[in-house]
Formats: C-alpha cells, sequence, structure tokens
C-alpha cells in the first residue's frame, strides 16, 4: 500500500464536520500552498517559528512519494498538513537505521484554529504510516512553538536532538517510538523553553543521550530528560 493510498483510507474513515472535507493535493497546487505557508509563516510573532516551505519543497514531497493533505470548509481552503515516507539518508533527522514516516508541520488558517485540527492530522498521519509499515515517525520544530510542540509531545513524541539549519534557528527534532526496549527511567533534569531559556542546556543533555517528554505546570510547558531506552519497531 501506498502512503497515498492509506492517507485516503483514514481520511475516509473519519467523520469529519459538516462541510469540511479533507484531500490530498496534486502536484500542481504547490504554489497554492507555498503561498499561504509564506502568508502564515510571516504572521508568526517569532522569527523562525515556522518551517519555511516553498515550491521546490513541495516538489520535493512528491518526488519522495510524500503527501499534501488539503483541508477546506465548503470550496475554500483553510490549511495543509504534509507526510513524507523517508529513509536514513534524511540528514536533517536524527540518525537511523530505520525508515522513518516524516511529519512536516501543519498550517492553518488563523479563524480556524484552536478546534484541535494539529492533534487529529497528527493522528491521521501516524495512523497512516502504520498501515505502510513505517511505525516510527519523526518531526522537526521550533522549541519556541510551544503549542506544536506539546502536541506533538502529547501524541507520544519525544525530543531526541536538535539542528540548526531550517530556518536560520535551532529545532527540535522529535520522535515516535511504538514502543522501549525498557520501562521508561526517571527524569533527571527538567528545563523551561525559548524564548524564556537557552537551548543550550537542552542540547547539552541531548548530547548525552537523553530523551525530553513534556512536564506540564503552571508555568507552562517544560521538558523533562530522561536515559533514552531505544526504539524498536
Amino acid at each position: 500500500m501506498t502512503l497515498a493510498a492509506a492517507l485516503d483510507a483514514v481520511i475516509a474513515a473519519h467523520d469529519w464536520p459538516p462541510g469540511i472535507s479533507l484531500d490530498l493535493a496534486e502536484p500542481k497546487d504547490a504554489e497554492a500552498f507555498a503561498a499561504l505557508n509564506a502568508a502564515v509563516t510571516r504572521a508568526a510573532w517569532t522569527p523562525g517559528l515556522m518551517m519555511h516551505q516553498d515550491v521546490p519543497f513541495f516538489d520535493a514531497v512528491h518526488a519522495a512519494g510524500g503527501a499534501v493533505i488539503l483541508l477546506r470548509d465548503t470550496a475554500t481552503p483553510f490549511g495543509y498538513t504534509v507526510a513524507v515516507p523517508a529513509g536514513p539518508d534524511m540528514s536533517a533527522f536524527s540518525a537511523t537505521d530505520t525508515p522513518v514516516g516524516l511529519l512536516f508541520g501543519t498550517v492553518v488558517l488563523e479563524g480556524y484554529r484552536g478546534a484541535g485540527w494539529q492533534s487529529q492530522l497528527i493522528a491521521l498521519r501516524l495512523s497512516a504510516f502504520q498501515a505502510i509499515g513505517l511505525p516510527i515517525c519523526q518531526a522537526i520544530v521550533a522549541p519556541a512553538n510551544h503549542q506544536s510542540l506539546g502536541n506533538l509531545l502529547a501524541n507520544g513524541f519525544e525530543v531526541v536532538g536538535a539542528e540548526d539549519r531550517r530556518a536560520g534557528a535551532s529545532r527540535f527534532v522529535v520522535e515516535r517510538c511504538p514502543k522501549h526496549e525498557a520501562t521508561p527511567a526517571e527524569i533527571r533534569e527538567t528545563l523551561s523553553l525559548p524564548p524564556y531559556a537557552d537551548l543550550g542546556q537542552h542540547k547539552a543533555l541531548l548530547a548525552l543521550g537523553l530523551r525530553g517528554v513534556a512536564v506540564p505546570g503552571p508555568e507552562g510547558l517544560r521538558i523533562g530528560y530522561r536515559p533514552g531506552l531505544g526504539c524498536t519497531a
């Protein structure tokens, strides 16, 4: 089964709100998605908060066997999300000998935010990747994007690395393992997130092989680091 077929099946099985539809976009729609991404990126309150996705990016998505899911309200597009099956040659992501499913950012226009779309689309893509034999999934997210990071961590992702090559800013690499090789260990250290804290402390703990999980509290989302347990499909 292809990723596109798996996504179509998951979309068809879901009961979406009246007037809302999800469809797989065609390569010819790349310019429209790039324009939507540019508009939302310009409106972001923090530079580098969102990943810039241009026409070459969307062309590369389709060339790699990936898919762009278009969200429509009646006939009007209001967002999209991206999924790509990738092997160990994707150097922007943490090294792994196992092919993984890549979740790229979800873009939703302001009037549709706060309705749980990001969490629904994370779950949708995880189900599709599972159906095609890619249970291990990864994503890249800005540490200052607390909402997106929190949604990914709430769906079972862990912070496993940080890289500096996208959007001129450091971004977390997060990974979702279907199961670990041992019982999760206790959290060793908990850190605040940018823009309230320096990312250097996070990188130091990640360099020791620790993995970060969500630690909610009255001061907002924080990351608790514990020893890595090994990821197995």
